[in-house]
């Protein structure tokens, strides 16, 4: 028997009907690492892409399978953005199934190994068609299988890197296009959704925003809640977008004197949600589900009276209150085994992107967790962690995992909240989670001690300062089998390291300045690899002054940082 056919006769996995196998790709005909296989009489080209990956383009009819090999010799962990607190482990392969859609989620994966090395990663671009992706150890043979299942009709792409690169270098060279930043996508937002919920008010909300722009934020993000007179949960009225004269009297004036403040604002949308109390119910428009928990049913986007009557409403909400976007939510209603749904919903998606544009000039919006994969992100301007309140290190993750699937694309965090009796350290923890990507921030902004008023400002205005270096730098977290404990991004002579655990910090290179962002509460050990002359500053987590001293380091060099603090180290010379 063939190493081949040993190994396709153990990609058991339970459920799934088997399949006849052949290969298509291997280190003999493409010096790929791996082996990639097809089911028979699948119509697939294998070559080299400009990026020096082995890329196949398949013809799928009816049910395709495809299947990436790859020895599983020093591997720590099997990174995939479908699970930012999941990548401390590799699966079995009889055991980690799941289904990729237009708006759940993304086929992509990289194994990792001793280094930060990539021993392989994939992406599979199947446009608006759902894939099952099944990954991990084919317990007979020690190799790790990737295995794709698409259903439907078009053109499928693979890409697979198995050069042994770094893991970041490797996920981007299989990735989409670097998008480029939407103007304003890169604001630091006030999102009103853990602050408020539904319970809104015009002039409350102002006062709000008047410290917010203070802050420095630039975007408010206006949440569930302003077109409803309900203050409690549910979406009975969704659909009509009509903003509540009960708790915005004036909404254009609201917008600009939120504009006056310094921040754009945006308006949440329910987008497939069509509530049994909407007036728009009267219109008799074409659905295809019902919710009756949530009180709505969900729109129909192949429909052409609901297209115009969705982006009509739309059209009309930005033109009479002067807002410059959208926050679209629930879009993962549109999934769908039908794939003439998705397909539908996100020709509608680009149709409404294209409305806001033309009335708002360069207009925004925002797509969450887990609608990310790249034919939905092409219409979005931010893309947003998905709901983790009080969870900082899953806001963490799941900055990092959207910044390598969707690279360009602006990653918001989700909105970071804390407790009135959290200390200093505390908050700051919350807030250097979120710092490598856009920060947003809900909570009540008027009942801030000023301990905490502090804290906050100290950390945007270190973001705004160095906002290129840490969205546009080399951007390298480290270790995801240990959920990031270091990330950093550096750009002309200026690094960055968030440190997140009590895990040495590397000081090697051609750095000028280093500031180390301590959301640990252990001392801080840098490894210096070579005597250095650097001037140390200390500051707390409200950015007060706690030393300042110039040193000569060599080898380990221990630093009492305070919880949430910084220490930034500027480079003199070489020590004789």
């Amino acid at each position: 028997m063939s190493s081949d056919e040993f190994t396709l006769n153990h990609l058991w996995t339970p459920g799934d009907p088997a399949v006849d196998w052949e290969r298509v790709a291997t280190a003999h005909d493409l010096d790929l690492n791996a082996r990639v296989f097809a089911s028979a009489g699948v119509d697939v080209s294998a070559r080299r892409d400009d990026r020096g990956n082995v890329a196949l383009t398949v013809m799928a009819a009816g049910t395709v399978a495809l299947a990436i090999v790859v020895s599983a010799g020093d591997s720590t962990a099997w990174w995939s953005p479908a699970d930012a607190l999941g990548h401390m482990s590799i699966p079995a392969l009889w055991g980690g199934r799941r289904e990729v859609s237009a708006f759940g989620g993304v086929a992509s994966g990289a194994l990792i190994s001793r280094g930060d090395r990539a021993r392989m990663a994939f992406r599979l671009d199947s446009g608006h068609l759902p894939v099952v992706v099944r990954a991990g150890i084919i317990e007979e043979t020690a190799e790790f299988a990737v295995l794709l299942t698409v259903r439907g009709t078009g053109r499928l792409e693979l890409r697979v890197d198995a050069s042994e690169r770094h893991w970041t270098e490797a996920i981007s060279s299989v990735g989409p296009p670097v998008a480029i930043a939407a103007l304003g996508a890169e604001e630091p937002v006030y999102c009103t959704w853990y602050a408020a919920h539904q319970d809104l008010d015009q002039e409350d909300l102002l006062a709000q925003v008047r410290i917010a722009g203070e802050l420095g934020m630039g975007t408010l993000i206006v949440d569930d809640g302003w077109q409803t007179s309900e203050r409690g949960r549910g979406y009975r009225s969704a659909g009509d977008w009509i903003v509540s004269r009960n708790k915005f009297p004036d909404p254009a004036r609201f917008v600009e004197e939120t504009a006056q403040a310094g921040l754009q604002t945006m308006w949440w949308i329910s987008t497939p949600f069509l509530g049994f109390d909407a007036i728009a119910h009267a219109d008799d428009l074409a659905t295809i589900d019902t919710d009756e928990a949530l009180g709505t049913s969900v729109l129909d986007p192949r429909d052409e009276t609901v297209r115009s009557s969705l982006v009509s409403r739309l059209r009309s909400l930005l033109a009479t209150t002067g807002a410059v976007g959208f926050k679209l939510d629930f879009l993962e209603r549109w999934d769908s085994q039908d794939a003439s749904i998705p397909e539908a919903a996100l020709s509608l998606l680009a149709e409404i992107a294209e409305m806001v544009d033309e009335v708002a000039g360069t207009g925004l919006i925002e797509y969450r967790d887990p609608y990310i994969g790249y034919p939905t992100t092409r219409s979005a301007s931010m893309i947003r962690v998905g709901d983790c309140p009080l969870r900082p290190a899953q806001n963490r993750a799941g900055i990092v995992d959207l910044r390598l699937t969707a690279p360009g694309v602006p990653v918001h965090s989700d909105p970071v909240m804390w407790s009135p009796d959290d200390s200093v350290g505390r908050v700051a923890q919350h807030l250097q989670n979120a710092l490598f990507g856009v920060p947003q921030i809900s909570l009540r902004l008027t009942d801030l001690s000023e301990p905490h008023r502090a804290v906050l400002a100290f950390w945007l205005g270190f973001w705004r300062q160095h906002r290129d270096i840490i969205l546009h730098g080399d951007f390298r977290p480290q270790r995801p089998d240990l959920q990031y404990p270091i990330v950093g991004a550096e750009r002309d002579g200026t690094r960055l390291v968030g440190r997140f655990a009590p895990v040495p910090i590397d000081l090697s290179g051609a750095w000028e300045t280093c500031h180390v962002l301590n959301a640990d509460d252990a001392a801080v050990v840098l490894d210096v690899p070579d005597r250095l002359r650097v001037r140390a500053t200390v500051r707390d987590a409200r950015g007060d002054l706690i030393s300042e001293v110039d040193a000569d380091w060599s080898g380990l060099v221990r630093m009492q940082i305070p919880t949430g603090g910084l220490l930034t180290v500027e480079r003199r010379s070489v020590a004789a």
